[in-house]
């Protein structure tokens, strides 16, 4: 058998006080691997006893069986059926003995079934994430046994709270529990609640107090709320609760609240019921709120998870510059998790459309901020004030970093994000910032170098730079829809930086340059690394312009529509694949003889064409054309050469010359037994070793000037005037006559002998004539 099911319980069975019979849906090997847990209408379990208490059925089946208690579940009673297999292994395996594959295998199952055993008591326990530390476990022990040691506590305060309470209107407290006015005792000069009254307005499933309790309402001015709103966030400090701001109409503050410096162990969250529905207003002063969050100690995770969040909530000025709507100061916090700022749902405006804040949310020193869902609307048509700002306010020993932005909105804004120096990780992510001087400007000191942005999915409509960065490196601007009056991303000084799958248009193709990098001048020139690529580019002057000394950019396939210079490369030492353009299947340069493929020094090692693939040079002067099995190479548009695999040809019978009269071949080397073939074969050289071979030429071979060998003249042109010689000539054997001393009188053997000799020398001459003529040499 295997054990093909990850399921090894059953139940909880709920008790009717009849049913006797349950399933378990898991195999068993005995019936003794079933534990049959009963728990009691209180949750008490008690396990139950075989035989005496049940009996099991069906052992060995892959499907389960049942269980049947010898008395019936009683109502309100439930059953739960668990696989229970002994932590032992009772199978010996003799050695060099019979092998049983049932047997290995049964004890493979039981192993299995443990393993699943084990699985179900973890599923049942409480675990840590993965990624914290299992050193915290000691503390959180510790704090676990702490809250049971005041248990008690807990339970009169739940008691107390419960008689305080009771329901009423929810439009009245907005959390739909008020107080009794016999039960509040508050000052009568402050109308705050004292402590115990208050916490009757805490609603129990938030966690959250009603600012309401504390004498703030929302009376459109009528009331100033600083003083009740100030008691009301030092008794949600003190008590670790939330604050919670109802709607109904404005809340009026006559002065900036300042809320008191939050310590390791406080936090602070303040909710209302949504931007626009509550609404904190200042009618003339400058400043909203400031919260300042002291690092003196390790920050604990809040009951709201966080030391500091805010959300569901318009800050509105009735000021022009009405100063920073909201400015949280943190020292850079430790803990684990990492502390964490919460601003969400949140509106910055300016009544009527008239007034404005010069900051809306001003992050100083402050790391781990996550905003969502902010938004800011400036002066009417008008560029001015900042929406987001983030600094260090020249304190390098608080670094601010990792920044997130999420679904945040601004419109008429001077900057939609200003960050200086020491500030590090801005993420920013599906924003929009409409009709704002700056997008993101991120500049840092000449001498400063911060990293870490990502923008991805946003859509800023800016009047000067979508987005401006001098000293920012490792960034990634990805997948944005910029429009500007002036330039799109303007980089200085920057490094390791990529810019891609952006839509940047501009003004029109007198104006701007869609991306700058390394343009600024003076210290902010050393510009390196950067990767600019799949960009679309339109409606300015300058497409990608890379200033003076800048090295090290590469960019890849842009495209670039009514722009009238595409690449301005100054000292034309980068990268800039954005020589070439892609035009629909074509990769072409940008202009004729534009970009070499290679160079000298740094060769491609290949060229892979495909079937039919075309080298041309100089639009069809000369082309090297595949076909199957050769290389056709056109001069002139006309077919000259073939090269195949074993043979180099003229296209065409008689059709190319090799060499010409003035420009000739310096030498031609054929291999052992290499042949020149005149007219298929009319007349042929043929070389063996030592030798070459003549053949064809019927009518013979013409030289017009004399042959030599080793500059001995052995042939010259045919000798004429020369008259046939007659008589016989004599082919045979020859001997040559050796002379005779005539002595005395001549006899008549003497005289015949010398006429023999005369004989046979002109037959031997005569001979020797016939054979120059038969070759030509004479005539």
């Amino acid at each position: 058998m295997t054990v093909a099911s990850e399921t090894n319980r059953s139940g909880p069975y709920n008790g009717n006080g009849v049913t006797t019979v349950f399933d378990y849906e898991f195999r068993i090997v005995s019936e003794n691997h079933v534990k049959v847990i009963k728990a009691d209408a209180a949750g008490i379990e008690t396990i139950l006893t075989i035989d005496a208490d049940y009996i099991v059925s069906d052992v060995g089946n892959s499907a389960g069986g049942q269980v049947a208690l010898t008395a019936p579940l009683p109502a309100g009673h439930r059953l739960t059926l668990l696989r229970s297999v002994p932590f032992t292994q009772e199978t010996d395996l003799q050695n060099q003995g019979a092998y049983y594959a049932e047997t290995v295998e049964a004890s493979f199952d039981l192993a299995a079934m443990r393993d699943q055993e084990l699985q179900e008591q973890i599923s049942r326990s409480l675990l840590i994430p993965a990624s914290e530390d299992p050193a915290q476990l000691t503390g959180l022990v510790g704090d676990i046994l702490r809250l049971a040691d005041s248990a008690d506590e807990i339970d009169a305060l739940a008691n107390n709270l419960d008689s305080l309470v009771k329901k009423s209107d929810a439009s009245t407290s907005g959390f739909g529990f008020v107080v009794d006015e016999d039960d509040m005792a508050s000052n009568s000069a402050t109308k705050v609640p004292t402590q115990q009254s208050a916490k009757a307005y805490v609603d129990r499933r938030t966690m959250g107090v009603n600012i309401l309790a504390f004498g703030c309402k929302p009376d459109n001015g009528a009331t100033d709320n600083l003083a009740p709103f100030l008691a009301a966030v030092a008794f949600a400090v003190a008590g670790g609760f939330a604050l919670y701001a109802p709607s109904g109409g404005t809340y009026h503050f006559s002065a900036k609240v300042d809320i008191p410096a939050l310590t390791g162990g406080q936090q602070l969250t303040i909710r209302g019921a949504g931007a626009e529905a509550t609404v904190f207003h200042w009618p003339n002063a400058n400043g909203g709120m400031q919260a300042t969050l002291v690092n003196d100690g390790w920050w604990t995770r809040s009951p709201q998870g966080n030391p500091f969040q805010i959300d569901g909530v318009t800050f509105s000025t009735g000021v022009e510059g009405g100063g920073v709507g909201l400015k949280v100061i943190a020292n850079r916090l430790e803990g684990r998790p990492a502390p964490t700022l919460l601003y969400s749902d949140i509106v910055f405006r300016g009544s009527g459309g008239t007034y404005r804040w010069d900051t809306g949310l001003y992050m100083s020193k402050a790391s781990q901020n996550h905003v969502s869902n902010v938004r800011w609307f400036g002066k009417v048509l008008t560029q001015a004030g900042t929406f987001f700002k983030i600094s260090s306010e020249a304190d390098a020993t608080h670094d601010p970093v990792a920044h997130f932005f999420n679904g945040c909105e601004g419109t008429y804004a001077d900057k939609w994000l200003d960050a200086g120096d020491d500030v590090e990780g801005i993420h920013i992510i599906n924003c929009d910032g409409v009709s704002v001087n700056y997008g993101v400007n991120w500049v840092v000191s000449i001498t400063g170098s911060e990293s870490q942005l990502a923008m991805a999915n946003c859509h800023i409509n800016a009047v000067i730079a979508a987005a401006n960065l001098q000293g920012i490196f490792h960034s990634h601007i990805v997948g944005n829809l910029f429009f500007t009056q002036g330039d799109g991303i303007v980089m200085n000084r920057v490094g390791y930086n990529t810019i891609a799958n952006n839509v940047i248009s501009g003004p029109g193709a007198g104006a701007g340059s869609a991306i700058s990098i390394g343009t600024g001048g003076g210290g902010w020139s050393a510009t390196w690394k950067n990767t600019v690529t799949g960009n679309d580019l339109r409606d300015f002057t300058n497409g990608i312009v890379v200033g003076t000394g800048v090295t090290g950019v590469k960019t890849g396939i842009n495209s670039f529509t009514n722009i009238t210079n595409e690449l301005v490369d100054t000292d034309g030492t980068n990268d800039m694949l954005d020589r070439v353009q892609l035009i629909g299947a074509n990769l072409t340069p940008k202009v004729a003889d534009g970009v070499a493929l290679g160079t000298a020094a740094l060769p491609f090692s290949d060229v892979f064409l495909a079937t039919g693939g075309t080298l041309d040079f100089a639009n069809g002067n000369v082309r090297l054309v595949q076909q199957p099995s050769a290389l056709i190479l056109q001069i002139g548009g006309a077919n000259a050469y073939a090269i195949a695999p074993t043979v180099m040809r003229p296209t065409a019978n008689d059709g190319a010359a090799l060499g010409a009269p003035t420009i000739a071949w310096s030498d031609l080397f054929l291999a052992t037994g290499g042949v020149l073939n005149w007219a298929n074969g009319d007349v042929t050289i043929t070389h063996s070793t030592d030798a070459l071979a003549f053949a064809g030429a019927a009518n013979g071979y013409s030289f017009d000037q004399p042959i030599k060998i080793s500059g001995n003249q052995i042939i010259k042109a045919r000798e004429i005037g020369w008259t046939a010689g007659t008589g016989t000539a004599n082919k045979g054997a020859f001997a040559s006559y050796a002379g005779q001393t005539h002595t005395g009188a001549y006899v008549q053997a003497t005289v015949q002998a010398l006429d023999d000799a005369a004989r046979n020398a002109s037959q031997r001459i005569k001979a020797i004539e016939d054979a120059l003529r038969v070759h030509g040499l004479i005539n």
